[in-house]
């Protein structure tokens, strides 16, 4: 054993973090490439899937504050996030593929159970259900199945720009400045 585990190394050499970046990158341009035909219910299935299996991990782990809101391309890279990013990556996995904006929400919710907040995605499916993408589920429910979440806001709301307590505004300014980081391309 001893010496197969010197051979792998040897014949391995270490990647560097940008090798590691682009193998993450390039994975998954090939899984957009697989999917790109499938059907819209296979898509979310497979999307809430692939990101699932990606690190969930607090920010002050990954990203060394308090709260930070991970580009996709951000989150790939890194190979980690919190909820928030899965719900970003998501979202703009779907959206790349052809799904409305106006189909998804993005709900800032309660877990029943838990005392933080959480970030889950909405779909509405051609039926107009609306199905749940979370990090912490592998499985795609129907929002009335998820009895364990109590929905606060969908950022998409243009009410919440209106909002004046301070978590909703830290939120929407999270938010816009995570779009505005897309917008510059990271």
């Amino acid at each position: 054993m001893r010496i197969y585990i010197v051979l792998l190394f040897s014949v391995f050499p270490l990647l560097s973090a940008n090798d590691i970046a682009q193998l993450r990158l390039d994975d998954y341009r090939d899984f957009m490439n697989k999917i790109s035909s499938k059907p819209k219910i296979v898509q979310i299935e497979q999307v809430n899937a692939y990101f699932n299996r990606i690190v969930n991990d607090y920010d002050t782990h990954i990203w060394g504050q308090e709260d930070y809101w991970a580009t996709p391309k951000e989150f790939i890279v890194r190979g980690g996030g919190d909820c928030e990013d899965f719900v970003f990556a998501k979202y703009f996995t779907l959206k790349a593929l052809g799904f409305a904006p106006s189909s998804m929400m993005i709900y800032i919710v309660k877990v029943h159970s838990e005392r933080d907040f959480h970030a889950v995605l909405g779909v509405r499916n051609d039926q107009n259900e609306t199905l749940i993408l979370d990090n912490l589920s592998w499985k795609v429910l129907p929002i009335q199945k998820r009895t364990d979440l109590h929905i606060l806001y969908d950022l998409n709301d243009p009410r919440l720009s209106k909002a004046t307590d301070p978590l909703t505004r830290h939120i929407v300014a999270s938010y816009r400045n995570l779009l505005q980081k897309i917008d510059n391309g990271q």
